[in-house]
């Protein structure tokens, strides 16, 4: 937008090619120059120009030095130079009355608007409504009057600020006191007064701001959003003003395009404060530049008399951060400006020699600071003048990053030379000056000791550029020479005959291990004329006297390397060995166990340690504990390998497993198993070596039953149990023993059991009678002697009349029993599906 263009050109121009970073050298004088004639000539507004020269507009008493002609009293006066100050054009314009301009600034045709005030009613100024009016002249690029508008009344009309608007035309501000003519409004004496011009320079709005008091207005700058920012100082309590603290107080005020007051705002204290000029900052605030007088309300100190005070406020006006400058006489802001790293350029001048000034060459001299965005620190100051009264009106930074500062000078003497006459323009040109260092030796290397600043890249005779000679009386000493075992810093590393011997040790392999590895150290150099000791954890290692040492143990490595009185000790090499866990493993060694039983290994316990355990060398899977249960048929080589925290692992002995055999177990019956007729039945089981014998009716072991042969007289279910030499026992099948007999012809079945139905599908009813006891246990056993039903009841009247129902089970004999306690009593049943 053009708006923005010509707001913010300094940024698009001018900072484009400038190195972004903080600059907190104090500048030098790369030249000044003294502009004008024999009277008086003044510099009030300056603008560096794309071309790298500048661009200055102000005021011209005289008619001759570098002033060609004078129209009466005072003109307009407008100097274009290059970037040394060379003059390309200057041009006076005025009438014969005074006529003093006071801001320049660029259009879009790359011609300039200048605004001031004016007396005249002659020559070049075609109209006046009586005593000074605002004076705006649109000139081309080489100065050439365009046009020229003269706004006001009868009274004193001031103007201060002129810019171009993103309509091409133009915004002028500044002071009235009339209350005709082209002002429509006043409030009371003098008043803020902006002006909307169209680009041909007509009028298109004005307004008064202000109270019935004094407001003398004197910076605009156009806001982001098309608005206006104002400043000055106040001192009414009325009207458009509102909060004054006393006296005079700088008076903010926010305007829209239209120049209606978005808000407004005063700060100051109890004596005179006042603003000259305000600049819109990136974050959208606006940084102020004035005076302060006083030392309450709103400015926190003051240093003696009029100190420079800058404000920084945010978007809606509150204060950010402020503080004053200055020392205890008189001290003044004219200008603020923002630099390439977008901190604050201020220039004004100063009487003072104390405080933030560092000298005063009599009267008042040019003062220029830079301050930081942040706080307001002091980045860098300078004065500069001689002993005549000095004043910088402007300061800005060109496209070379050097600073432009614009102002008045009455002196000769000093940093101002060339003076024509009673007061000049004087045009100064700071750079951040390049440092250079004596180099006495003429080694490429200077000495800190011995500098000088100046504006160009060029080196000054005898002179380098850096600054790292540590003797500067001996050329073969310096940072770039070769450290020689002389007992001298050779290369100025602030240490003797170091590097002479190179010593530096690396470790061929892992520095971390498990014992009982190790890793070989190596040192980097190996010459016969070289005397080597090895160190750990800085003690001698006896003996240790080669090039390399393999470490098995924790610490820190290294290697002092000496010859002829200079030695090195090389970096360290930190070794950690960890030590590999306890493996082991119970049983051990070899083990054999019968078929059907479970072998628990165990391994070295520990809260730290990781399991793996191995059958025959292959991992087992999910077997990560520290106990491992075979199961009851398993045999072959276990191991278990155990990992520590540090990853160190051990693997333990094996143990090998191996099963006997099992003996056999087979009952031979030697007759009927169904004892109706016989009473009985011989059982034999089979014969072995060394075997034993354990007879088993129903489930039980029968007492003394331990022959290879057992008579059954009662029917029941038979099991023989033989037992080896290993002791490894098989438990044959079983057979069953039975009565075909009906019930009540069978013996010792008092209490009676009654089944009913017998044959049954395994649902039927249990009765039996004549049982002394109060309760019993009713178990019903398959021919493999294992219960399949198990159930306590209570006897009722010595009577059990119980229902069964079973779950589903193969056809085949059953028995049932019952058990009271006192007393067993058994019976045989049959099952078909």
């Amino acid at each position: 937008m053009k708006r923005l263009y010509y707001s913010f050109l300094a940024y698009l121009f001018f900072f484009s090619g400038i190195s972004i970073y903080a600059q907190s050298t104090t500048p030098l004088i790369k030249w000044q120059e003294c502009i004008g004639g024999s009277l008086n000539d003044e510099a009030r507004n300056m603008k560096c120009t794309p071309d790298g020269g500048f661009i200055v507009t102000g005021y011209t008493e005289s008619d001759d030095g570098d002033v060609t002609s004078n129209f009466g009293k005072a003109d307009y006066w407008v100097v274009k130079c290059d970037n040394k100050a060379k003059l390309q054009w200057q041009q006076n314009y005025g009438g014969s009355l005074k006529d003093w301009a006071r801001y320049i600034d660029f259009t879009v045709d790359n011609g300039f608007a200048v605004i001031g005030n004016s007396e005249s009613k002659d020559i070049e100024v075609t109209n006046n409504h009586g005593a000074d009016d605002f004076w705006m002249m649109k000139l081309d690029s080489n100065g050439n009057l365009q046009f020229e508008k003269s706004l006001g009344g009868s009274g004193q009309d001031f103007g201060y600020s002129i810019h171009q608007t993103q309509d091409s035309g133009s915004i002028i501000f500044g002071g009235t006191e009339s209350t005709n003519g082209q002002v429509t409004e006043n409030y009371g004496d003098v008043d803020y007064w902006a002006v909307k011009l169209n680009v041909s320079g007509d009028l298109i709005w004005e307004k008064a701001y202000g109270g019935s008091m004094h407001e003398e207005g004197s910076s605009l700058s156009i806001t982001s959003n098309g608005g206006y920012i104002i400043s000055g100082y106040s001192n009414s309590t009325d009207g458009d003003v509102s909060g004054n603290h006393g006296s005079y107080d700088v008076w903010i005020v926010k305007t829209d395009a239209a120049g209606k007051i978005d808000w407004s705002k005063c700060y100051g204290g109890s004596l005179d404060d006042g603003a000259r000029d305000i600049e819109p900052t990136p974050d959208g605030g606006y940084v102020i530049a004035g005076y302060a007088s006083s030392s309450d309300g709103d400015v926190t100190k003051n240093q003696g008399g009029k100190d420079l005070w800058i404000i920084k406020i945010d978007a809606r006006g509150e204060i950010i951060w402020q503080k004053t400058y200055g020392g205890s006489a008189s001290d003044y802001a004219y200008s603020v400006k923002l630099d390439a790293d977008e901190d604050f350029l201020i220039a004004g001048y100063t009487f003072s020699s104390d405080g933030d000034i560092s000298v005063n060459y009599g009267g008042a001299d040019v003062w220029v600071l830079k301050i930081d965005k942040e706080n307001g620190n002091i980045i860098w100051q300078k004065t500069m003048g001689g002993s005549g009264d000095d004043t910088g009106r402007s300061l800005s930074q060109n496209t070379s990053g050097d600073y432009i500062l614009a102002g008045i000078t009455g002196s000769n003497n000093h940093d101002v030379l060339g003076l024509h006459g009673k007061n000049d323009a004087w045009v100064v040109n700071l750079c951040i000056p390049n440092t250079f260092y004596l180099d006495a030796d003429g080694d490429g290397y200077g000495t800190p000791s011995d500098t000088q600043m100046v504006c160009t890249n060029d080196l000054p005779a005898g002179y380098v550029a850096n600054h790292t000679d540590c003797n500067d009386k001996k050329a073969g000493i310096h940072p770039g020479a070769e450290e020689t075992c002389n007992s001298v810093d050779d290369d100025c590393n602030g240490k003797v005959d170091d590097g002479v011997i190179d010593a530096v040790v690396t470790a061929e392999g892992p520095t971390r291990f498990c014992r009982p590895d190790s890793v070989k150290l190596v040192a980097s150099l190996d010459k016969q004329k070289y005397s080597y000791q090895w160190l750990k954890d800085g003690s001698i290692l006896q003996g240790a006297t080669t090039t390399v040492y393999f470490a098995d143990k924790s610490g820190s490595y290294a290697i002092s390397i000496s010859e002829n009185g200079c030695s090195a000790t090389s970096n360290t090499v930190e070794v950690t060995a960890n030590s590999i866990p306890v493996a082991t493993l119970s049983p051990s060694e070899k083990i054999k166990v019968c078929p059907g039983i479970k072998v628990t290994f165990t391994a070295t316990e520990d809260p730290g340690y990781l399991y793996q355990w191995y059958k025959n060398d292959k991992a087992i899977s999910g077997a990560t504990r520290s106990m491992y249960t075979t199961n009851k048929e398993e045999e072959g080589s276990y191991s278990v390998i155990v990992t520590n925290k540090n990853l160190c692992s051990a693997e333990s002995p094996a143990t090998v497993l191996n099963r006997y055999a099992d003996p056999d177990a087979i009952i031979s019956p030697q007759g009927d198993l169904d004892i109706c007729i016989t009473g009985n039945v011989l059982l034999k089981a089979n014969a072995g070596s060394g075997f034993r014998y354990q007879w088993i009716k129903n489930g039980d072991d029968i007492a003394g039953a331990t022959k290879k042969s057992y008579t059954a007289k009662k029917t029941g279910i038979y099991e023989v149990s033989v037992t080896n030499s290993n002791d490894c026992t098989n438990t044959s099948s079983p057979v069953t023993v039975y009565s075909s007999c009906k019930i009540e012809q069978q013996e010792n079945l008092i209490p009676q059991i009654s089944i009913f139905p017998n044959p049954n599908n395994g649902s039927f009813i249990v009765a039996a009678k004549q049982i002394a006891s109060p309760y019993s246990d009713i178990k019903i056993i398959n021919v493999l002697g294992k219960a399949i039903f198990n159930e306590h009841v209570v006897i009722i009247n010595n009577e059990i009349n119980k229902a069964i129902n079973l779950p589903p089970v193969a056809s085949g004999f059953y028995l049932i029993e019952l058990n009271t306690g006192n007393q067993v009593i058994t019976q045989i049943f049959l099952v078909k599906r």
